[in-house]
């Protein structure tokens, strides 16, 4: 079992908070939905891979007598339906910059989101580098992942207690799903009630559908039309001939 590596960057700036766009209501069997762009989540991944007095930039890796240069700041993602790939660079002796290719394979929709993944057994690339390194940087990007999607919804909802239950990809923006803690006593009334044939077959429940905490987007300005402009030049040219009509007086 590898020990995690520490890190050392340079300083990072503090983030603005967002204000919130819904009302949490406590103790709710809702579900809720929070979209984040991939620039906005590429850029919280790199502050999460750092520490929070540094800045996202060249990071030393340490694993027991080993050491690697992360670049952070040369972190990219990209994201398909159903599907998250990262591209991370290494830098070591006698290699050079290495790039990291990471894929997970998450949900495609709201019905399969959830928190397991699918990832290969190595990342791609150099296989001295992933073959070292390979597993401490998959357990490092999916706890980034993870955390990026609880620190913007706490930015935003300081006093919710929701959590992170899913998370999935429509192939334009990753969305987290988040639902209130499962108690004890819930657990055990789910199995009574599976052990008795009282759950329904997931195949025939509709899909949930969550509160989007995202803000409405804005409706787009309306440009001013040609009749507008036409209505606009008359007045003046009326102005212009009232004026003529003064200085003649």
């Amino acid at each position: 079992m590898k020990s995690s590596p520490t890190l050392a960057v340079q300083d990072q700036t503090e983030q603005p908070r967002h204000r919130p766009s819904v009302q949490i209501p406590a103790n709710s069997d809702d579900l809720f939905k929070l979209a984040i762009s991939t620039r906005a989540l590429q850029k919280k991944m790199q502050q999460l891979l750092a520490p929070q007095e540094h800045k996202a930039g060249p990071v030393i890796w340490q694993d027991g007598e080993s050491e690697v240069i992360v670049h952070l700041d040369k972190l990219r993602l990209a994201i398909k339906p159903g599907l998250v790939l990262f591209e991370i660079q290494l830098e070591a002796d006698n290699l050079g910059l290495v790039p990291m290719v990471v894929p997970f394979r998450i949900g495609n929709d709201i019905k399969s989101a959830s928190l397991t993944i699918t990832t290969e057994h190595l990342p791609r690339g150099d296989s001295l580098m992933t073959h070292r390194w390979g597993e401490i940087v998959q357990e490092h990007l999916w706890f980034a992942l993870l955390e990026a999607g609880e620190q913007i919804k706490q930015e935003q909802f300081t006093e919710s207690t929701i959590q992170i239950s899913g998370l999935y990809s429509d192939g334009e923006q990753i969305s987290y799903i988040y639902s209130e803690p499962v108690t004890t006593d819930e657990i055990k009334h789910y199995v009574a009630a599976i052990e008795n044939g009282d759950i329904p077959s997931l195949a025939d429940a509709p899909p949930p559908t969550p509160i989007d905490l995202d803000p409405p987007p804005k409706p787009p300005e309306k440009e001013p039309s040609p009749s507008f402009f036409m209505a606009l030049w008359l007045k003046f040219l009326a102005f212009i001939c009232q004026l003529f009509s003064f200085l003649k007086k």
